[in-house]
């Protein structure tokens, strides 16, 4: 299991054997896909006495009442889920049964309605919780192109890695090197590390792979594949090239036929 995160031009975190800061769902053609779209976009403000965590956001625009679910940070599945569900217009939700120098995770779940995608937001918070020093062995992947122009900046993200607890692995790559390759060089870090390779961190024009048969923005003719950072970070399970067969798309990234890559 390893976490994954990229930047080029936008941030992004995506998850399979990860943790997702927000999940797809289909939406009809009617609506745009955009952000708004599928995330409560929430913060936490914290204090020690009493204490107690609030969570804000703001409004959802949507129609469906809010739930809140609360787990450790270190479990991985949601089986607290706090009290009663939140008027679909709130905007807060106090947490008064906490305790110091434990941490939480959150999640904000509204469900679908009237073909309206579920939206979903993430925090996790606590008071007072000691820093970790250790946070195992970070997977750096950075496109050449950005390799030769940021050399001080690069620098720089491998000392805040570092500061913050990360042992840094780099690889550069090139922008038309096959994603099959890239995945096999982090696979090979975790291979030889199991217990200490945790995060990927693909920096810049790194490919992105495209996998799957769907259309989460309901538009028909982008039916196909779509990006899926999360083949870099999934250490198990069988990618493969041969069960889809969706020439249709409209654009020539989201065809997926067998042994296309």
């Amino acid at each position: 299991m390893v976490r994954q995160y990229r930047i080029s031009g936008t941030f992004r975190r995506t998850a399979s054997n990860l943790i997702a800061l927000a999940a797809l769902g289909l939406a009809p053609a009617a609506f745009a896909t955009v952000a708004e779209d599928y995330t409560i976009k929430a913060s936490a403000i914290v204090q020690d006495s009493p204490p107690q965590i609030t969570l804000t956001w703001p409004s959802t625009k949507g129609a469906q009442p809010i739930q809140v679910y609360r787990k450790l940070d270190e479990d991985t599945t949601w089986t607290q889920r706090l009290k009663t569900d939140l008027a679909c217009t709130a905007t807060e939700y106090r947490d008064a049964n906490v305790a110091v120098g434990v941490a939480y995770e959150y999640m904000l779940y509204q469900p679908e309605l009237r073909g309206r995608p579920p939206k979903r937001g993430y925090v996790s918070a606590g008071i007072r919780v000691p820093a970790v020093d250790d946070c195992g062995k970070i997977v750096l992947i950075v496109e050449r192109s950005c390799a030769l122009v940021l050399t001080d900046e690069l620098s720089r993200l491998a000392q805040d890695l570092m500061g913050d607890g990360w042992i840094v692995r780099r690889h550069d790559v090139g922008r038309s090197d096959p994603v099959t390759s890239i995945r096999a060089l982090i696979q090979a870090e975790y291979t030889g590390d199991s217990a200490h390779v945790k995060a990927v961190f693909l920096f810049g024009h790194v490919p992105v792979p495209y996998s799957g048969n769907l259309n989460p923005d309901g538009h028909s003719e982008h039916r196909g594949a779509w990006p899926a950072d999360a083949f870099y970070g999934a250490m198990n399970g069988d990618w493969t090239d041969r069960l889809v067969n969706a020439a249709t798309a409209a654009r020539t990234e989201n065809r997926n036929i067998p042994g296309d890559g």
